[in-house]
């Protein structure tokens, strides 16, 4: 026997709870797999853009894909964030778009309706070609109206003619013109004093 001390320790060295495998040439690392509700909310998030309050199942699944990456280790952990997000700022601009849709129609709503209304007026109201042709120009005078005015304008250029013949003394224009002249614009006496013509 010897009387030098052991040198080996008391207790054997701790051997780690975890070994690799030693690596082969050409094995493929066993991948983990990518959890299918993360996908899912990512899918619908970036479907949201398009498609209003899709943004709400995009919350869902993304809550529902982080939980399943958490306990199943499985991988999609970002996609299923990606999607809540996504979801998220979709949900909060159609919120946007609502209230300001609703303070928008509040604020012009009774132009918008009186606009219609008056379209709806126009529309019913029978407009000939010449008319539509002379709105811009007679400012909404009718083309009967004009008519009407070209034909007295003819009627006072016709009357001024007579009234240059009955003072030249042709009684029978004289006549002509107090019979065309409207009766409330003729004195009686003038009305009288006139022998008929004949």
């Amino acid at each position: 026997m010897s009387l030098e001390p052991d040198r080996r320790p008391a207790f054997p060295p701790a051997r780690p709870a975890y070994e690799p495998e030693p690596a082969h040439a050409g094995a493929v690392p066993a991948r983990r797999r990518t959890e299918p509700t993360a996908v899912g909310s990512l899918l619908t998030g970036l479907l949201g853009i398009v498609v209003p309050l899709v943004g709400v199942l995009a919350i869902v699944l993304g809550g529902i894909g982080l939980d399943r990456t958490r306990r199943r280790g499985t991988q999609g952990r970002g996609m299923a964030a990606t999607g809540i997000t996504l979801g998220s700022i979709q949900v909060v601009v159609t919120a946007l778009v609502v209230v300001a849709g609703v303070w928008l129609w509040s604020t012009v709503g009774d132009d918008v309706e009186r606009g219609l209304a008056q379209v709806n007026e126009l529309a019913q109201t029978d407009y000939s070609v010449p008319d539509l042709l002379l709105a811009p120009l007679t400012d909404g005078v009718s083309l009967g109206e004009v008519a009407e005015w070209l034909g007295t304008a003819a009627q006072v250029q016709e009357l001024g003619g007579l009234g240059e013949q009955c003072q030249a003394g042709d009684l029978a224009a004289c006549q002509d013109v107090v019979d065309r002249l409207p009766a409330d614009l003729v004195p009686e006496q003038l009305r009288q004093g006139l022998p008929a013509a004949g």
